[in-house]
């Protein structure tokens, strides 16, 4: 299925894990716009969550990497950090090379693969620009983790310094955990040590950086007139933060234009040819370390785009808790996957699909739920899928069946343009429902608050599958209940019951009613000559008997033993009369080709009468119980005297 190499359309599969991460969205992006700028079509293939903690959920999320077919495409480009299960990159590569389509892996290294790298530098040219433009000769260094001294970042702080000439001072060697509260935490103490602060302040990540700008703020002392401090990473809040951050800036977009790239140059030079890339970080000089002035505008700028994002989580918030409490309300899966529609115009994008199982519960693990161990293990998909919902620019389309290899069938579909679509799991912890599927002409994975509406979904359809699940089983335990378990028709109580409706009904129009009983000949000699397997089959004949003799509407049960009685509304002595010769008759076709050493008969006897409120059923049922006495004794009689 492998698309044509002289075919400049290129097929992506982009995979990785969490989707709402901004090193994941910066990344993607990359890969997505270089891609519609030359015509490549891209799948992508991502849990919300970053997995794994080998929890039912996780083994959930994951799932979602069992739909790639790998034959369509033509290469696959994998972001292994966020992967932090890495039985999960390694299972993609595996499969990848076993379909013969080479792996682009972004910031990482494997072997086999082409590799794009970000070497973790910048904190070098950090420190010689506060050396030769600010004159800074005093450092502090706000490292992770003591036993992270050893990574790039501390090991180039400290070759610059002493190239430089400059002694460093140990106790100015402070740790934040990556985390601004902790940072915080470390600077305040370092204060509160009355030990004098140093010219800058060099921090290993921008969050780091931002807490002890808010902590020395809260002192007293202010960035840059006081002390500069520079950051690591260039998150969207080093630009954010008053004062912007001096920090060094990852190539994230860069990397996924260069994987496309990449893909394009992998298409025309021989499949075992893999390269590794390097890409350069940027330092990026702004206001924490005096050398910039950030326009009014900016700021400007960022409080009208951080109102407008407020207004829209604020309007989507508000309907997911509408959706929360309609989808709650739901009972069926038909009734959930109706209601989700109007949820649906909430995403503005040009196609959406929920693609559920041909048989809804093939798809869910029935083994191992809950497993919490290291095994690695993925259910997948069937081999049929139903587009349940497809939403085709604003217009719903018939639910659809397909093969799951297609992923989507719209991938498939000619083009003139490029197309790029987004595969998420829904599921319940390890019960797999299917996956969404979407356009992606803007990058869809930034908005957090999808993820709550994805798992409203989830939760709706587990909800609707365990409430049908009941129902079967009510009705299960409501037929044991009223059904004889040997034969199939009615027990006692299933007759009693029909029978209160049955002469509830006659007392209001005045109509007869049958009540007829039959009694197995010889159940004692069968069992004891022939097995009680044999007895039963006596049992279960004359029930089918009964079955086959009714025509309109009679109730049958077995009342125990070898007992059995009808109940029938709007009868005659010739209607009974004739539901007793094709009760006999079809007890003798059966001894005509059975074949048995024995034959199956019953002796019976019915009471037709008019009832009114006053008769009681037992009764009746004793009027007939006479009737088919003297039948039983008519048939004794007849045996004894073909005796003699």
């Amino acid at each position: 299925m492998k698309h044509n190499k002289n075919d400049d359309r290129l097929k992506i599969a982009l995979v990785y894990s969490g989707i709402n991460g901004e090193y994941q969205g910066k990344i993607a992006s990359g890969v997505v716009n270089k891609a519609k700028r030359l015509g490549y079509d891209v799948a992508i293939f991502s849990p919300y969550s970053n997995t794994t903690n080998y929890t039912a959920h996780d083994y959930g999320e994951e799932n979602i990497y069992e739909l790639i077919n790998y034959d369509f495409f033509d290469v696959v480009i994998i972001l292994p950090c966020t992967m932090t299960c890495e039985e999960n990159t390694l299972h993609v590569i595996d499969c990848a090379k076993k379909a013969g389509t080479p792996v682009i892996i972004i910031d990482g290294e494997y072997p086999g693969c082409n590799n794009i790298q970000i070497k973790l530098k910048g904190i070098g040219d950090i420190v010689e620009h506060l050396i030769n433009t600010h004159n800074i000769a005093d450092f502090m260094f706000m490292g992770a983790f003591r036993h992270e001294l050893e990574n790039d970042r501390f090991v180039e702080f400290s070759n610059t310094l002493d190239r430089y000439g400059i002694d460093f001072d140990e106790d100015k060697l402070l740790f934040g955990n990556y985390s601004d509260v902790d940072a915080a935490f470390a600077i305040k103490n370092y204060i509160s040590s009355g030990k004098k602060l140093p010219e800058a302040i060099v921090c290993a990540n921008d969050t780091m950086a931002i807490g002890v700008i808010n902590e020395l703020r809260s002192e007293g002392i202010y960035v840059p007139d006081d002390i500069i401090v520079t950051g690591f990473d260039g998150i969207r809040l080093a630009h954010a933060n008053n004062p912007s951050l001096t920090t060094v800036t990852l190539p994230y977009y860069a990397c996924g234009e260069k994987a496309v790239e990449v893909a394009r140059d992998i298409s025309i030079r021989p499949s075992n040819a893999v390269m590794n890339y390097e890409i350069k970080n940027k330092v990026t000089i702004s206001q924490s370390c005096g050398c910039f002035e950030k326009d009014l505008a900016d700021d400007n700028n960022l409080i009208r785009n951080l109102y407008n994002s407020l207004d829209r989580h604020t309007f989507y918030s508000k309907r997911l808790i509408r959706m929360s409490e309609k989808m709650t309300g739901v009972d069926t899966l038909d009734d959930t996957f109706d209601a989700i529609k109007e949820y649906i115009e909430d995403i503005y994008v040009d196609r959406f699909y929920i693609c559920i199982p041909e048989k809804f519960e093939s798809c869910i693990a029935k083994e191992n739920r809950l497993n919490r161990t290291r095994e690695f293990k993925h259910t997948g998909y069937p081999e049929r899928m139903l587009k349940r919902v497809a939403r085709e620019f604003k217009e719903y389309k018939e639910p659809e069946y397909f093969d799951s290899k297609l992923m989507i069938p719209a991938m498939h579909e000619p083009s003139d343009k490029s197309r790029v679509f987004f595969f998420t799991p829904i599921h319940f912890q390890d019960r797999n429902f299917g996956y969404i599927c979407m356009s992606c002409d803007d990058y869809v994975g930034s908005d957090s608050l999808f993820n709550i509406w994805r798992m409203n979904l989830s939760i709706a359809i587990e909800n609707s599958r365990i409430r049908e699940e009941l129902s079967k089983q009510t009705e299960k335990l409501e037929k044991l209940y009223v059904e004889d378990s040997l034969t199939g028709i009615y027990n006692r109580r299933g007759l009693h019951n029909w029978a209160v409706e049955i002469f509830s009904k006659a007392v209001d129009s005045q109509r007869e009613v049958m009540i007829f009983v039959a009694d197995l000949d010889d159940l004692k000699p069968i069992n004891d000559k022939f097995g009680h397997k044999q007895g039963d089959n006596a049992i279960i004949q004359v029930s089918r008997a009964l079955q086959k003799a009714s025509t309109s509407g009679e109730i049958c049960a077995r009342f125990g033993g070898d007992e059995f009685e009808v109940v029938a509304y709007d009868y005659s002595v010739e209607k009974a009369d004739a539901f007793v010769k094709r009760f006999n008759d079809a007890l003798d076709d059966y001894n005509q080709r059975s074949g048995m050493p024995y034959k199956v008969s019953a002796s019976c006897g019915y009471y037709v009468s008019r009832v009114s409120e006053d008769d009681d059923f037992d009764s009746l049922i004793f009027a007939a119980d006479k009737e088919m006495y003297k039948n039983k004794s008519d048939k004794k009689a007849r045996k004894k005297q073909r005796m003699y």
